[in-house]
């Protein structure tokens, strides 16, 4: 998901994917959770928990299962209050098999987790467009992904510097780290 201090799109764009050493995903394009919202009458202006568990569910978990389909993977989401209902974590629950449970997540996780080393990607890429209308904003994030996703060697590489981002947590006694930092 894109959270963060200041809007990464125009609001109301919001869009969900994640990041293995296998690459990103869903592999073809992030998840646009705005069409999501679409299918719902009335249409919400932002993702509740039911919206939220539902593209666990339905969007989120049969990518996870395309790439790991042993279930061997761990799911891990940040610490937004959505995804700590009682909804949302039932959906997670019944979803994913391995989990990192919420309640032993450092608040820090968005500075150690790549996915937002590929958010910073896309809108880099994306802002170098001039962006007119939806349809166009839409296919420029998915040709981003689509060319992260296809270099296999910078998924791996960010996600080999997991440990490395934890020590400069650790060194920094929990306060925001940069690259430079690691």
């Amino acid at each position: 998901t894109l959270n963060g201090a200041q809007e990464k799109f125009s609001l109301g764009q919001m869009i969900w994917g994640r990041i293995c050493s296998k690459g990103l995903v869903p592999s073809h394009r992030p998840i646009f959770v705005s069409e999501l919202a679409k299918e719902y009458e009335p249409q919400p202006k932002t993702v509740d928990s039911k919206m939220y568990a539902d593209l666990i569910r339905h969007k989120a978990g049969p990518a996870i299962d395309a790439f790991y389909p042993n279930g061997d993977c761990i799911f891990q989401d940040d610490n937004a209050t959505i995804h700590r209902s009682r909804l949302s974590l039932k959906a997670v629950e019944e979803t994913f098999e391995n989990r990192l449970d919420p309640k032993i997540q450092a608040s820090k996780m968005a500075d150690i987790y790549p996915i937002e080393n590929v958010w910073s990607i896309v809108k880099t890429k994306v802002d170098e467009k001039n962006i007119t209308y939806l349809a166009h904003l839409k296919r420029e994030i998915t040709s981003a992904w689509k060319e992260i996703d296809q270099d296999k060697e910078l998924c791996k590489k960010m996600m080999a510097s997991i440990p490395k981002r934890l020590e400069s947590l650790i060194k920094k006694r929990g306060g925001q780290i940069f690259k430079t930092d690691y």
